[in-house]
């Protein structure tokens, strides 16, 4: 006998099920009930582990139609790798991988989305195949035949297809592919297309190396659209497939918590069928259909996530701070004038912490576009409206660079307004926590050393957080506490790092955002070049050092690898110092001490270092208007983003600056990428075309780092489903499971701003 029941968790911690009485008597009588819930036909359960493996034996044990599951309830039931309702074989082997333990249940298996597929509609004959395309051949296996090789093995098979016409599958390791295919066997074998051509002969032969192969009157062997996954920890497709194919033949319905009227109004699929067709689709557009559904969801998530964060902002309560005096007589006394965006900006955050609703601003600001001195304006309203501000930093360069500037700026205006640094190598730190504690510290610039539980204000005001993304999930939980009470303080957040517009309102949906996207007056564009090899670069580093400037060199290793064809910095500084035995050359990187790269740095800053030989430490902050060139090697080996941050380090002048981009890429999107940096020093441009090569990439990684990206959700193609979650959220928020089901998606991620 079979019994029906819907399962669902509640936000309480218990277990709600609803089904037939003789199921729910048994589970009575074998769970720990919360109470017998009302109406009849109704059971509450406390949600333990030791309940929920109760309830898993019970509902495997009576063959239980499951009309309804939520993702929690799903991930307690697949706990234990020997139950029906975890995958078998492999997969379960990967689920125990130390990299792959956050998929290890049904529903992470299925949002384990294909990255391509492969159309095996439309087969084609040898003679009509284009060379590095992905083709389809269907013929009889004429010859197949294993071929030594040292300690692998390979299998050689040639399909002769309709024409005539031969082509030869190269496998390696898969030596029992010929007790599975034999001569006279139909196949259908898929893969990218080459052409062998033998050493002084015109002939060529055609072959697809590693391809996919089946026989065509097996069930694979007639799939037409197949999907192709990331194979991680020796995770096949095939395998993937089937173990799909077995969920959704236990799990015959999987509810859906968006509400039917929105999946109607937007004339999206149900979930289930988007789930089915994301795996197992028949046509293009069925994989179309099921990315729009499952797109929709994932943007529709954030906009409930950031809903949620407004109205916990709107219950906040702060303090109105409205004395802007110092902060305009700072902007009085500069020796330069703000740009357009500067002054928007400012005008903005003074208007935001005039409120008693605490500031939770995003200023996003291109290199060298001012941020510091907007940072300060809004530190000058905190102080002179009586209160405490924090500014953050994650490295102790950017730190220690940032209260340089800002303690100048400030003591321009008021010489009697007190700015600390606190840092890891801080030696007066008691005195430090004192003078804070009693309010004898106006303004605290630092890293993450601010937040420390030892750490008190008296009364902070505001939080200003400088590339906020590279702090931990605990630091940046941490950032709220440093004031305890029932004021919030204000938190103003810059990034460095330019994004779409388009992807700002996706990332920083619940934040307002300001962007700086002009730079100051008399700044000279960088000439950016791409070069294959340096010495063009080193006789232009040469000429710079001659004329009385500073350059950069900067690799993407420390130190020399076996693995990786890439200059290390060690190995640059060396060669430099032999190619240019006059010049004083510095190193700096990651392994240095935190006071041997301080030293380091202010050695470069007063220019007794003339060329400085670093990784990615200098990416963002450092600011030596001196510097005039800067040479980046295997420029192929970083993202777009990151030689767009690099390169701002230099043409921090009047100065003109070059920037030498040195490398080789392998691909034409490598190519792209750099081109797209010799055409423009607009970060904004730079952003959009890296979004348009590679996609959004990790969305969450710009927010913060070790946060999900979103799967499929693509900008470019799903900006209309982004408008679609925006106008339906306050209506997607009515339906309790889909805000459950948000709920656990954030906190699983623990994406916080």
């Amino acid at each position: 006998m079979s019994y029906n029941a819907t399962v669902t968790v509640e936000p309480t911690k218990s277990i709600t099920v609803t089904g037939d009485l003789e199921l729910l008597q048994q589970l009575a009588s074998e769970c720990g009930l919360v109470e017998q819930a009302s109406p009849a036909g109704t059971l509450l359960i406390a949600f333990t582990q030791d309940n929920a493996n109760k309830l898993r034996t019970i509902l495997t044990g009576n063959n239980i139609t499951m009309s309804g599951i939520d993702k929690k309830l799903l991930r307690y039931l697949a706990d234990d790798g020997d139950d029906a309702l975890f995958w078998n074989g492999d997969i379960h082997e990967l689920a125990n991988h130390k990299k792959e333990k956050s998929r290890k249940t049904f529903l992470d298996l299925v949002h384990y989305f294909p990255y391509r597929y492969i159309d095996r509609s439309n087969p084609q004959n040898v003679k009509h195949l284009l060379v590095n395309e992905d083709a389809t051949v269907i013929g009889e296996l004429v010859a197949i035949s294993t071929i030594p090789s040292g300690r692998s093995s390979m299998v050689r098979v040639t399909l002769q297809d309709s024409l005539g016409q031969k082509i030869t599958g190269t496998f390696f390791n898969q030596p029992w592919l010929p007790k599975t295919y034999h001569v006279g066997d139909q196949i259908i074998m898929t893969g990218k297309y080459t052409e062998y051509h033998k050493a002084g002969s015109n002939k060529f032969y055609p072959q697809i190396n590693n391809p996919k192969i089946d026989k065509i009157n097996t069930n694979r062997g007639e799939i037409r659209m197949v999907p192709v996954y990331y194979q991680k920890g020796g995770l096949k497709t095939w395998q993937v497939m089937n173990d799909n194919r077995s969920i959704f033949s236990r799990i015959p319905y999987i509810a859906d918590p968006v509400p039917a009227e929105l999946i109607s109004k937007r004339e999206l699929i149900s979930r289930e069928e988007s789930y089915r067709l994301i795996h197992f689709p028949n046509t293009p557009e069925d994989i179309e259909k099921a990315k729009e559904r499952i797109a929709y969801d994932e943007l529709l998530q954030l906009q409930v996530y950031f809903e949620q964060r407004k109205q916990t902002y709107s219950h906040q309560r702060g303090a109105a701070k409205t004395d802007s005096t110092l902060s305009d007589k700072m902007i009085s006394i500069l020796p330069y004038k703000l740009t357009g965006a500067q002054d928007r900006a400012i005008q903005k955050i003074v208007e935001d912490m005039a409120s008693e609703k605490p500031m939770h601003r995003i200023l996003q600001g291109d290199v060298s576009s001012g941020k510091s001195t907007v940072a300060a304006s809004a530190l000058l309203v905190a102080v002179g409206s009586g209160f405490q501000a924090a500014l953050i930093a994650p490295t102790e360069i950017l730190a220690t660079q940032l209260y340089d500037r800002i303690k100048e700026d400030v003591a321009m205006v008021d010489p009697k307004i007190k700015v600390e640094f606190l840092g890891g190598k801080t030696k007066n730190k008691p005195e430090l926590y004192k003078a804070l504690k009693y309010g004898d510290i106006d303004i605290l610039i630092g890293t993450h050393a601010i937040l420390q539980d030892k750490v008190v204000f008296y009364d902070l005001g505001l939080v200003v957080i400088d590339e906020q993304h590279k702090f931990g999930t605990k630091q940046r939980s941490r950032l709220r506490e440093v004031a305890e009470g029932a004021i919030t303080p204000d938190m103003l957040i810059m990034s460095a790092t330019p994004i779409p517009r388009s992807l700002a309102s996706v990332i920083y949906g619940d934040l307002d955002i300001s962007i700086l996207d002009e730079l100051p007056a008399g700044r000279i564009p960088i000439e950016t070049v791409w070069l294959t090899e340096p010495s063009e670069a080193w006789d232009k580093v040469k000429e710079e050092v001659a004329a009385g400037h500073q350059a950069y060199v900067v690799t993407s290793l420390v130190e020399d690898s076996e693995s990786i064809d890439a200059k290390s910095a060690e190995e640059t500084y060396l060669d430099l110092c032999r190619k240019m035995p006059n010049i004083h050359i510095g190193l700096m990187h990651g392994r240095l001490t935190a006071a041997e790269k301080a030293e380091t740095m202010e050695a470069f800053t007063r220019g007794d270092i003339q060329v400085l030989v670093a990784t990615t430490v200098i990416e963002v902050g450092v600011n030596v208007p001196n510097a005039t060139v800067m040479v980046i090697l295997n420029a192929e080996r970083f993202g777009m983003a990151g030689l767009h941050q690099i390169r701002g380090r230099v043409g921090r002048s009047s100065l003109p600056s070059t920037c030498f981009l040195v490398g080789e890429p392998n691909s034409p999107e490598g190519e792209d990428r750099l081109n797209a940096l010799v055409a423009s020093n607009d970060g904004f441009y730079i952003a959009e075309k890296d979004m348009e090569i590679r996609g959004e990439g990790t969305l969450f990684g710009i927010r913060q780092s070790g946060d999900s990206d979103l799967k499929l959700a693509n900008l470019h193609d799903h900006l209309y489903l982004l408008e679609y979650a925006k106008e339906d959220v306050h209506q997607a928020m009515l339906s309790e499971a889909f805000v459950n089901e948000t709920n656990l998606f954030f906190e699983e991620r623990s994406i916080d701003s």
